[in-house]
């Protein structure tokens, strides 16, 4: 959080667009091709980096905000092979520990068809996030307040194939976002929901460290992810 901060006097669609930006961009993203790994050891750990264009929102309402053009949010990546073509993947990073939007996020995986007997690996999945971003301007160094709380919940299909160092993968998901701002930076409205499709793809790098790049569509907007991690 930091000296990142929201401005005041926002109008219903800023604060829908804010949710847009914020909430879509720290959805928990899945990283990973449709296999599922083995329940030992099957872990991959990390540290994920999504980037989103902020598209201005720092100059929304009395244009008092200190948000720059890009939202930068690290966060730990956690994912970890179940029995029975499950997998669970974990994302965490308190807003406090960098001038960044914190999350948790978890994201349940489900393999219904192998490339043992397909031509693609495909896999279906739930996601859930919170979202704490952003000092609101109304603080103080004395008394932070939180600009920005929100919860994301997705579900989805996509296919991946595997070409032993090269794990490319796409799919699609339906995403919904609230989010609530202080009520002293509104006009009249704190809160709203949004929903979007969710297009992404993406690879696997297999290299003595495993990197993984995504790209991601909402609502026609580019977002992306990048994770650099060690599989175990």
């Amino acid at each position: 959080m930091g000296g990142s901060k929201i401005g005041g006097g926002l109008k219903p669609a800023e604060v829908e667009n804010i949710v847009q930006k914020v909430g879509f961009g720290s959805v928990s993203r899945l990283m990973r091709s449709a296999e599922t790994y083995p329940i030992w050891a099957g872990i991959k750990v990390g540290l994920e980096l999504p980037i989103t264009p902020a598209g201005g929102i720092g100059d929304y309402g009395d244009g008092q905000g200190t948000i720059g053009g890009v939202l930068l949010g690290p966060r730990l990546y956690l994912c970890k092979g179940l029995a029975d073509g499950f997998e669970i993947t974990f994302n965490f990073f308190q807003p406090r520990m960098l001038n960044t939007p914190g999350t948790f996020g978890a994201i349940l995986k489900y393999n219904f068809v192998t490339e043992e007997k397909n031509w693609a690996t495909s896999s279906v999945y739930v996601g859930y996030t919170s979202v704490s971003s952003f000092n609101s301007s109304k603080s103080s160094e004395l008394n932070p307040v939180v600009a920005y709380n929100g919860t994301d919940i997705e579900v989805g299909a996509y296919a991946s194939r595997d070409y032993v160092k090269l794990k490319p993968y796409a799919g699609l998901g339906v995403l919904l976002a609230h989010g609530e701002i202080d009520p002293e930076l509104v006009v009249s409205q704190a809160s709203a929901w949004q929903g979007t499709i969710h297009l992404f793809v993406g690879s696997e790098f297999e290299w003595p460290m495993n990197f993984t790049a995504q790209l991601d569509f909402m609502n026609l907007a580019m977002m992306g992810s990048m994770a650099f991690t060690f599989k175990f």
